[in-house]
This record gives C-alpha cells, structure tokens and sequence, in this order.
C-alpha cells in the first residue's frame, strides 16, 4: 500500500470497528493516521509506528488487538480542553488541560510526565503546583514574596549634601521614594546629623524603614579620607604647585592626626595611622649616641639633634675650609668672588650679607680668596702692627670696615731695615757706630730674587658651606 490513509475511530479500545486497537494489524502500514473523536468531545491524533513493538500503555501507546506484530499506534496529540503531547519516547506526557466550566476564574492545568508534578494557571494569574506539596504564587504574591526576600539589603541612593543638617527624608528606594531600610548614601557635602559631624566620603544607612530624623534608626560609618564621590567631583583633582605650596608645616604631632600610608606588605593598599599610634611606636625608638653616630655603624637606631651637635658633625653656613681638588662637594662653593642671588642662598646672605660687595639689592659676592694667605684677625692685639690701616676690598658694595677687622686685606710688604756698605779709614774702634768708617761713601748692591717675597707653599681652594 502506497498512500497514507486516515482511520476514524470513536473510542481508543475495546476490539470493536470503531476502536483504535479493533484494526486488524496486517491491514496497517508505517505512518498511517487515526483520528479518534470520542463521545467525551477529545480528540485523539495517532500514527502508526510499525516497528515500535513498546508496551501498551493506554493512550500513549495503542497495540491491534487482532496481528498487532511490532505494530503501534502512538499518540501524537490530545486536543479539546486538555492537550497532551508526549515526549519522544512516550514515557512522559506533557497535558495542557484548561478547566471544564470556562468561567471568569478558568484554568489552566500542565501536567508534567506524571500527576506528581503539575503547575495550574488560573484566571487571575494565581500558579499553583505539587510535588513536594502544593503551592500557589500570584503576581501580588510574587512580588511580595520578592520584596520580603530582600528587605534590609543595601540599596545605593547616591550622594548626600548633609550641610542641611538633616538625614535623608526622600530618594529611597521605597514607592514615591520613600526610605527602606537598607537604603545607604555617601555624604558628598559635609554636615552634622543627629549630632554627629560628617564629612565627605562618609556614610550613613538606615536601620529601618521611614528612619526619619531619629539618630538611633541610621548608621553612621566614618571614611576619615576626605574621599568626595566620582560625579561630584568628575576626576581625581591633581594638586597645582600653587596648592602644594600653601601647605602649611605642623611641627608638632596631635593624637587624633592622621597619616596615609602604603602598606606594602599588603599590596600597597592604603592605610591610615592616628598620631596616638605614631607616638607610641616613637616610644620604642632607641637613639643613636654621639660615638655611635661617629662611628656610623648604626642601621636602625634614631640621631637625635643634641647628639649631632655633640658629635660635632654639624658645619654650620659660611664654615671655610681648604679642599684638595678644584671642585668643591656638595653644598659648599669656591671663594672667587662670585656674585650670588640672594634668593637662591639665603642661609649663607644671612652670615655674610654684603661684606665683600653686592651688584645690586638682589646679589651678593662671596669672599676672593685666590692666591691669598689667610691671616688670623688681630681682633686689638699688637700682633699685626699695621691693623689700623688694613683696606676694604674692592668690589663695589663691599661693607667691610677699614682698619682692625675681619675681610679687610693689606697689600705685601717687607719690614723696615737697611743694608748699608762703604769705605774710608776707621775713626772709632766699634764697627756698628755710624762713624766707624769716617768719610764711608754707601752704594747698592745688584738686584737678586723673584717676582714676590714668599714661604714654600702648596696651591688649595678655599671653599665656604653655602647651602
């Protein structure tokens, strides 16, 4: 048989004409259909499987009473008030049933491969199910049930200007903004709430819901990093040198002061340390002694300033010394005469100011001491015979005082004496009388010598502690 036919049946058994399993099976072929209307109006839509050979199981699998072979008719659709579709091996069936009375609170039953699991719409968008027992979710209830779930979570509300003085009264999370519990805000303005200060970066959260402005019924968490929120403030500020310049130093360390820290044994995270704790690790400190900073042995120990300057490591500015090289170290500057910029050195124009002359009220010049001996002030002594007449140097601006004092030069000079030599016949018996030699006629004797009167000496630099 080559076409496919379409049987028509009243009733699913029996053995009868009518009946699904009353077709003799050798009359069947593969893919056959069998529409069955039953008296019950429920339309059943079978094909015949001819290699099936299941298990009847009525109405998902049908055997021919009469030649059923391998032969079965199985159950495709249900269709009228229930619709059934079983799954691809007939065990389980899925059944869309709505109710028998279609009124205004029909129903809407799908049975899920057995009676032990099913899930019922009914008119008002109420579910219910069984399995473990059955329960019933409407739309109501599902949101109520949701919100229940979910009371008391934390709801970010955004920023909060709290110069106000007040706590939130609106812009929760609730119906027309009302306030839930759980509904948090970062200050971004600070203020005073319940009497307790804020300041930006600051928290505050309510404990329940419509807190109002009862202190107890928020919390209150303090950032203590002067944090302000992205979008009040749009980017991270990057401090101008003007900004940095108006910090001011604080010399002393209060207990409630913080400092900000990299914790580098925690990934460089940031960390605050109160002034209280810094204190008390300061109490553990040991601290250096003056052999010990001589020695500089140290590595973990604290110089203290009244050690140091036990330790005489301390130079003070405007010290001279004699350098080895033609560069001076670090901090110290060559006695040329250089014309400094007061600003640039104010430490050592404070100890010199303009003793060795100034180019204008911006400048200052510093000592000349190339190829001078240094004399020691005479400072009244007798010492230095000619103090009186010691000059200022020349450079222009120079306050030096003339005479008996410290920066005044004199040029080099040989001390008074004579050489004296002649003939004519002696007249007293004692050679160093005038008139040993009476009638002696004095001449000079030949040039000798270089170009200065000098000791043997070494070249150094004489260098000044500038900075």
């Amino acid at each position: 048989m080559t076409n496919t036919l379409i049987y028509r049946s009243q009733v699913l058994t029996g053995g009868a004409s009518n009946a699904v399993d009353g077709i003799d099976g050798n009359k069947l072929y593969g893919g056959e259909l069998n529409i069955v209307h039953t008296a019950a109006k429920l339309f059943y839509v079978y094909q015949l499987n001819a290699t099936s050979a299941q298990a009847e199981s009525v109405p998902a699998i049908i055997a021919p009473d009469i030649n059923p072979g391998d032969k079965r008719w199985e159950l495709l659709a249900m269709i009228n008030q229930t619709i059934l579709l079983p799954d691809t091996d007939n065990s389980h069936n899925l059944i869309i049933q709505s109710g028998e009375n279609l009124t205004a609170d029909r129903i809407l039953s799908i049975i899920l491969g057995d009676a032990a699991r099913s899930l019922t719409f009914t008119g008002n968008a109420s579910v219910s199910g069984s399995n473990t027992g059955d329960q019933e979710l409407t739309d109501y209830a599902l949101k109520t049930y949701v919100d229940s779930a979910v009371v008391g979570l934390l709801c970010d509300c955004g920023n909060y200007d709290a110069s106000g003085d007040v706590f939130p009264s609106s812009g929760g999370s609730g119906t027309a903004g009302a306030i839930l519990k759980g509904n948090l805000w970062i200050i971004s303005v600070a203020g005073t709430l319940g009497g307790a200060s804020v300041t930006a970066g600051d928290q505050i959260r309510a404990l329940c819901d419509t807190p109002g402005q009862t202190a107890s019924n928020w919390a209150i968490s303090e950032a203590k990093i002067g944090y302000a929120p992205a979008n009040d403030t749009a980017v991270l500020h990057k401090a101008t040198s003007g900004e940095i310049a108006a910090i001011t130093e604080k010399t002393s360390l209060a207990d409630a002061d913080v400092v900000l820290i990299e914790d580098s044994a925690a990934g460089n995270s940031k960390k605050r340390i109160s002034g209280a704790n810094i204190k008390a690790a300061m109490g553990g400190l040991t601290f250096a002694t003056a052999a010990e900073i001589i020695a500089g042995t140290e590595t973990d120990k604290v110089i203290a300033p009244d050690q140091l300057k036990a330790a005489k490591m301390f130079v003070p500015i405007g010290t001279e010394l004699l350098w080895p090289t033609e560069t001076p170290p670090e901090g110290w500057l060559e006695e040329d005469g250089s014309s400094l910029v007061r600003a640039t050195y104010p430490d050592l124009f404070d100890v010199i100011g303009t003793m060795y002359g100034a180019a204008d009220d911006a400048h200052f010049n510093l000592p000349d001491s190339r190829g001078k001996f240094p004399r020691i002030w005479a400072h009244g002594q007798t010492t230095d015979p000619d103090r009186a007449s010691r000059t200022v140097p020349t450079p222009a601006g120079a306050t030096i005082v003339a005479g008996d004092h410290v920066g005044t030069e004199q040029v080099d000079e040989f001390k008074s004496h004579r050489h004296t030599s002649g003939f004519g016949p002696q007249t007293t018996a004692t050679p160093a009388a005038a008139s040993y030699y009476a009638g002696a006629v004095t001449y000079n004797t030949g040039y000798a010598g270089g170009n200065e009167t000098r000791p043997i000496n070494t070249y150094r630099m004489i260098i000044i502690k500038a900075y």
